[in-house]
């Protein structure tokens, strides 16, 4: 919850299909970001959004409280150690966004368990699934 209002704080609207899901446009570039657990994917459609993204966040530097320092430390930490790493979205401006979902009710014979599956595309590139039982 608390990085939840420091991204919202930050001008990134949170997805109304995809609660885990936040993007924020800069200059005719997107930068889209999704926190899984206790991790935070960034992707971007341009480099500039990163450093634009860092920019915002060292605002909170010059006066912050206690919860936007620990986010940023969090955030810049994450940023640094998967700088290497990241989904590849083809340069379209329809950003559609898609949700899977199945499930089979009480599918397993042996303890009479759902199991559930939802699938998450932008564009055509999966960001978010989850499968439980």
């Amino acid at each position: 919850m608390k990085l939840d209002k420091c991204l919202i704080s930050l001008d990134f609207t949170r997805s109304s299909q995809e609660h885990a899901v936040y993007t924020i446009f800069f200059d005719k570039a997107y930068l889209i970001t999704e926190v899984y657990v206790d991790d935070l994917i960034v992707t971007k459609t341009s480099d500039e959004c990163i450093s634009e993204f860092k920019e915002k966040m060292i605002k909170y530097v010059e006066a912050p409280t206690t919860e936007h320092m620990a986010a940023l430390k969090r955030i810049l930490r994450y940023v640094k150690g998967t700088m290497n790493l990241g989904l590849h979205y083809r340069k379209e401006f329809d950003f559609t966004l898609t949700g899977y979902s199945d499930s089979d009710h009480t599918g397993d014979a042996v303890d009479q368990k759902s199991t559930t599956g939802i699938l998450f595309f932008l564009i055509s590139s999966p960001i978010s699934w989850t499968s439980q039982k």
